[in-house]
């Protein structure tokens, strides 16, 4: 008897061991790694468009349909609250009238609720998207609705905004600013405004004030390239000032460069001059820049550039060191060596600025989608869920996306 409990004992020590073993070995080998990825919701309303981010990222951008100025779609942070597929309209006027889920349904086929009775879904009006047209939700193309419905949960943060200037930086590294038509009239854009958002990516001297103001009287929501800001490191330390790329030349502010480098500097007569030596200065709205090759003719550094061209690293000049030449300045350095430097290089004062009626025009193709599900229009519907006016929900969040 006693062997056969030792041998019971044994047993159920075995199967014990089994299970931590399987337990164990389950969690380090077998478990799907944690996505830490954020996803969030951004809408601008003077933009009518809707970014989907995850982080920082940027991954999708579509149009969308915003209130009218009598039903303004409130500004402020939401969350997404719920997710219907196949949402009942039901009349806010008369309880007793409901569209169910089809083709006469405002709400098109996907409803995502960010509190109250605002939320952001689809339409049985495809045309009204990009339009200030709505009771103050956000309407969306059916398609569009649909894709960012399956990549959003309840719990996705939504931030709604009223910025009429957005910057953003193009795939190459410029930086382009847009500017919307104040469709609330309640956002007045000056010169200084746009410039102190542009001075933030250290671009803003490559802009004249003529252009920016042309370009606030448009508000067409069209791109304004400007120029590429270019990192600059010493001493192993990101410097506060940027170089500048504009039209495949690099510039360096040279009164920022002369105080971190401890340096005299005097500028007059289009040139830039130290006990070293001098070298042509450009000026841009009136602040003297020198080109990046040229920097070793006055100040006891080099500099190295990264392949993408963002990053210069300057590093003091040793005996016998080689100075580097800018790869895209190559082909016409020597032919400009002898040319006068001119006050602002390129003049923007007669500006043609192009003028459409929707601002979303010229992103028609980014925001292509095809509407497979909404039939052809036979009924003018224009009802959505009741908005009712919060005036503590109605708070404006100015934000400049980057």
């Amino acid at each position: 008897m006693k062997k056969i409990m030792a041998l019971f004992v044994f047993l159920c020590i075995l199967m014990a061991q089994a299970v931590v073993f399987a337990a164990e070995n389950t969690n380090t080998s077998n478990s799907a790694p944690v996505n830490t990825v954020k996803r969030w919701i951004l809408i601008n309303i003077p933009a009518r468009s809707l970014r989907l981010y995850e982080d920082n990222n940027c991954v999708a951008m579509y149009p969308v349909g915003v209130g009218r100025i009598e039903t303004k779609t409130p500004a402020g942070f939401y969350k997404i609250v719920e997710k219907i597929e196949n949402p009942t309209w039901v009349d806010p006027g008369d309880t007793s009238v409901a569209i169910s889920s089809g083709p006469d349904n405002p709400l098109g086929y996907r409803w995502l609720g960010i509190g109250g009775n605002y939320g952001i879904h689809g339409t049985n009006k495809p045309s009204s998207v990009g339009h200030y047209v709505s009771n103050g939700c956000v309407r969306m193309v059916e398609a569009d609705v649909e894709k960012l419905f399956d990549k959003v949960d309840v719990g996705t943060e939504v931030q709604i905004m009223y910025n009429r200037l957005v910057i953003d930086k193009t795939q190459d590294g410029r930086v382009a600013y847009y500017i919307y038509p104040d469709g609330y009239n309640m956002q007045n854009l000056t010169v200084d405004f746009v410039k102190q958002g542009l001075a933030g990516y250290g671009i803003a001297d490559f802009v004249s004030d003529d252009y920016v103001a042309k370009s606030i009287e448009a508000s067409n929501g069209l791109p304004n390239f400007v120029a590429a800001p270019v990192n600059l490191m010493y001493n192993g330390k990101k410097l506060d000032f940027k170089a500048v790329n504009y039209q495949n030349l690099t510039y360096v502010p040279v009164e920022n460069l002369a105080k971190t480098l401890n340096t005299a500097v005097k500028v007059e007569n289009n040139n830039a001059t130290t006990t070293k030596g001098s070298a042509a200065v450009s000026l841009f709205s009136k602040k003297p820049y020198i080109r990046l090759t040229d920097i070793s003719n006055i100040f006891d550094v080099n500099f190295t550039l990264n392949k993408n061209y963002t990053v210069a690293t300057l590093t003091p000049i040793t005996a016998n060191a080689v100075q580097p030449v800018e790869i895209n300045e190559v082909a016409d350095e020597k032919d400009k060596q002898d040319t006068t430097v001119k006050q602002d290089t390129v003049k923007q004062n007669n500006v043609n600025v192009p003028k459409r009626e929707n601002s979303l025009n010229a992103e028609k193709e980014l925001y292509k989608s095809v509407d497979t599900k909404i039939k052809p229009e036979q009924k003018t519907i224009d009802f959505e869920k009741s908005v009712v006016d919060n005036n503590e929900t109605d708070k404006m969040e100015l934000v400049t996306v980057k």
